[in-house]
């Protein structure tokens, strides 16, 4: 730690800023040693091995034994790996992202990057064998703190410069909705300031992770409607953990081509959160490069699929629900191959095994329609279903805002028309993109 706090650079910020406040040296920097020291955390093969354990256990209480992980993309990574630090961009949907990228990396004998968490997680025993194993815990709000800020990012440039490797939600918070929401600039900020700082570059890498069921969509639909969230405490981790005894199903990772920054290297990036929305600030565009990369490669399950059908149907069998389920994947496959998490298996097979899941999270319900079964969605679940529906809506907007701009344009028989077709298309683009 005293090799962090001792670079000249840092040294040559602080006395900046001592005499940009007019605050004595001295408490500036004591200030800072104490900053670093409540950022500073490292990689302990003990600790590493002891929290693998513990990803692994919560991953085998909830989910299938292996992730589903396209070795090509695992190759690529290895080589980046090897002559850059890299950046993984993760999107949101569950406190186990991280988790499934950890374990996804150790199981190929990849290195484990360092993560950030809120200070709110330093509980008692989670705070050491997180910072002995990577974890950065950083503060809810420090607009206002320039001793902070200046440890933050001098310590994010020193790890670069290390040639260790990162990880962070981009959104900064869990999806409410199944759909990638609005970046938050906050850390990718610090990171490329830190990039600036150091003598190495660093690759930014998105990647997308999905689940046929994901324990936490009950209660964040109900978030979405406007209940309080719980507050994260050892008490609420245990009950979370407890959660996971029930059988969700697949998780799937997949890692984008890196994200070039060469041209937000000279980015405005402001110090707080709303000026970084300014058309000036060329720092959003990069952080929406980085989700729609993520979301070009999110992969494609059928309990996704089997919900787009159900919310568009009352009640189908399953041969009519496999009919539907068809047609949508060779839409999605002429547009993106290989996203399709059950592209060659028997389809009869699939459906049944993602009816199955919905069943048993009771999200669907099974009925006798004379000599047919009939499946559809439980009459309290509709917000479940469509936030797993809405986990391949990436794959399916191009096809919306046609069949939209289609019906805008029906009854126009003007010279226009075209013209008039693509400026709806525009106004839609303008409308969802955020």
């Amino acid at each position: 730690m005293q090799k962090v706090i001792d670079q000249p650079k840092f040294q040559e910020e602080l006395k900046k800023i001592s005499k940009s406040h007019k605050r004595k040296l001295e408490d500036v920097q004591k200030e800072a040693v104490a900053c670093i020291a409540e950022l500073y955390a490292t990689q302990d093969p003990l600790a590493n091995m002891a929290t693998l354990k513990g990803f692994e256990y919560m991953m085998s209480k909830a989910y299938e034994d292996k992730i589903d992980v396209d070795p090509q993309e695992i190759k690529k990574l290895m080589k980046l790996m090897r002559k850059n630090s890299v950046a993984f961009i993760l999107t949101h949907k569950t406190y186990l992202d991280t988790v499934v990228l950890i374990n996804t990396l150790s199981s190929y004998g990849i290195p484990i990057p360092y993560f950030f968490g809120g200070i709110n997680l330093a509980m008692p025993g989670v705070k050491q064998l997180g910072k002995n194993s990577g974890l950065i815990f950083l503060r809810r709000s420090f607009q206002d703190d320039p001793v902070y800020k200046a440890s933050l990012r001098h310590y994010i440039s020193y790890l670069i410069g290390s040639g260790d490797h990162l990880t962070w939600n981009i959104e900064g918070t869990r999806s409410r909705t199944g759909k990638i929401i609005y970046p938050k600039m906050g850390i990718l900020k610090y990171i490329m300031e830190g990039e600036q700082e150091s003598s190495r570059d660093i690759k930014y890498v998105p990647v997308s992770i999905v689940y046929d069921l994901i324990p936490d969509v009950k209660e964040m639909t109900e978030e979405g409607k406007g209940r309080g969230k719980r507050s994260e405490d050892l008490a609420e981790f245990a009950n979370y953990i407890k959660k996971l005894g029930h059988q969700y199903g697949r998780a799937a990772i997949r890692f984008g081509d890196p994200v070039d920054a060469t041209a937000h290297r000279d980015a405005i990036i402001p110090d707080n959160e709303e000026q970084s929305y300014a058309d000036k600030n060329t720092l959003p565009r990069f952080a929406f490069e980085l989700i729609h990369k993520a979301n070009t490669i999110t992969p494609v399950t059928t309990v996704s699929l089997v919900c787009n059908v159900l919310l568009n149907n009352f009640a189908l069998t399953k041969k009519e629900i496999e009919a539907n389920v068809i047609k949508l994947m060779n839409y999605i496959e002429q547009r993106k191959e290989d996203v399709l998490l059950d592209r060659g298996n028997k389809i009869g097979v699939t459906v049944q095994k993602a009816l199955n899941l919905l069943l048993s999270a009771h999200i669907i319900q099974k009925s006798k329609a004379g000599r047919k079964t009939q499946y559809s969605l439980a009459s309290n679940e509709y917000l479940s279903a469509t936030y797993y529906a809405n986990m391949s809506s990436g794959h399916l907007y191009h096809r919306a805002f046609i069949e939209l701009a289609l019906v805008k344009i029906k009854d126009d028989k003007s010279p226009d028309r075209i013209i008039h077709f693509w400026e709806e298309i525009m106004r839609l683009r303008n409308l969802f993109k955020f």
